[in-house]
């Protein structure tokens, strides 16, 4: 669905998924409706949190009226075009934290890296058994500190007793309003 101003003029946006993954682009198109080359569509962006709307970037219309362009976010972000005075639907694309886990001595420590901190978020140590995971133990984030643009959080877990294939997960309503739920890769005991 597009805006429509009182001209009849509309611009769109659609994106090919809405949660953003390490090093996966997140591509944008959408067309305008006069479908003239050349045309100039701002891309804008609205960040999880206080930031208001600020354009992105700029692209040129191609033949019939299309455009294409690129967004990257490490956080949840809200996305529209700009035409002549028209504003497309908005679309929204949510990010993943980064979630790790090691050992280290007696203990599993999990480490969550966002734009944010997750104080007091829940986490769960997962086990694979019977062809699927299964929650053994939970915790809750607190936060360590920043480490270059990110923000740290983290958890201890007991080490498990015996040998098996384990995961930490930070579901997504523990993640939210910024992200989406993610998992830490399996780690082999």
């Amino acid at each position: 669905m597009a805006a429509t101003n009182a001209s009849g003029r509309r611009v769109t946006i659609t994106a090919n998924h809405t949660v953003a993954e390490d090093t996966v682009p997140v591509l944008l198109a959408g067309t305008v409706s006069n479908r003239h080359r050349g045309e100039t569509v701002t891309i804008e962006q609205d960040e999880c949190g206080p930031a208001p709307w600020r354009p992105l970037r700029s692209v040129k219309t191609g033949d019939g009226g299309g455009w294409v362009s690129y967004a990257t976010t490490d956080v949840g972000v809200r996305l529209r075009a700009r035409w002549r005075g028209v504003v497309s639907r908005v679309i929204r694309v949510i990010a993943r934290p980064e979630v790790d886990i090691a050992p280290a001595g007696a203990r599993l420590h999990v480490l969550v890296r966002a734009h944010v901190y997750f104080p007091g978020s829940r986490v769960a140590l997962q086990t694979f058994r019977g062809g699927r995971w299964q929650t053994t133990a939970t915790s809750r984030l607190a936060r360590l500190g920043a480490a270059g643009q990110f923000a740290q959080s983290g958890a201890d877990f007991a080490m498990p007793r015996g040998h098996g294939t384990y995961r930490v997960v930070l579901p997504s309503a523990s993640a939210a309003p910024c992200y989406t739920g993610a998992a830490s890769a399996p780690l082999r005991i």
